[in-house]
């Protein structure tokens, strides 16, 4: 079974938080879940960008996390490419993607 799933972030507005609500329509695939630990933030951002007029800022500091995720439809095979802009290292251990089961068994792991 082949599915495309993506999201380009292009349906967003500037400084919005990112949910599972406003993550789709014209950004592709809306994310199944996001979870946003305070002080983390995720929105949509003009300032560093691939292509196209939107990024996402993904902003984790100290206790704060964020996390989303793209439930695949029974695929066995799962591909990604993510392009990144990192403004310096992490302070701290810090996974750019986890790829897990259902039961949240962990597939792969990068970063």
């Amino acid at each position: 079974m082949t599915s495309i799933q993506f999201n380009s972030f292009e349906g967003g507005s500037q400084g919005t938080t990112i949910t599972t609500g406003n993550s789709g329509g014209g950004s592709g695939t809306a994310f199944s879940g996001v979870t946003i630990t305070s002080p983390g933030t995720l929105t949509y951002d003009n300032t560093h960008v691939h292509s196209g007029s939107f990024a996402a800022e993904y902003v984790s500091t100290g206790s704060g996390g964020v996390n989303t995720q793209l439930t695949p439809d029974g695929s066995t095979q799962v591909w990604f490419r993510a392009y990144l802009y990192l403004p310096s290292n992490p302070l701290t251990q810090t996974y750019l993607a986890y790829i897990a089961t259902a039961g949240n068994s962990l597939c792969a792991r990068l970063g």
